[in-house]
């Protein structure tokens, strides 16, 4: 196996931000057609806390057990949409119902966060700041 990452985690930009809202307005449109607008926007958080997880540990993705486990917390996201009794969030807002997402995300970074220490020991730094992009960089020529 190669090296351990460095870090477990990565911090996310705006842009990037941005796609996993559309990831999960995606979802919770399409699901939302098929199954009722509750449910669709119940997988459409539930859909964007996992990308978000996922690019937030984005340092982690060339690890199996990562991917075991993110697999597991998609399972259980499924689960939890689909057999739990939503009914109560029915007459919320649209930012109360998104406020879901913060808790959701917290929980999933917590698990791959202690999945990574059991793993590869304690990180010399948590986050990681992104490294700059082709254009963003300052080269002297």
């Amino acid at each position: 196996m190669a090296d351990k990452p460095k870090t477990p985690f990565i911090a996310a930009s705006r842009t990037e931000g941005l796609l996993v809202g559309g990831v999960a307005l995606v979802v919770t449109l399409l699901v939302g057609m098929l199954v009722g607008a509750d449910k669709g926007w119940l997988a459409g958080i539930a859909a964007g806390a996992l990308c978000a997880t996922i690019r937030i540990s984005w340092p982690l993705r060339k690890e199996p057990w990562f991917w075991i486990a993110m697999s597991a917390l998609a399972a259980v996201n499924a689960f939890g949409v689909t057999y739990f009794d939503w009914s109560f969030t029915h007459s919320w807002s649209g930012h109360a119902l998104a406020s879901l997402m913060l808790p959701d995300i917290g929980v999933m970074v917590g698990i791959i966060y202690g999945l990574y220490r059991l793993k590869c020991g304690a990180p010399a730094e948590v986050v990681a700041e992104e490294p700059p992009r082709y254009g963003q960089r300052d080269i002297d020529l």
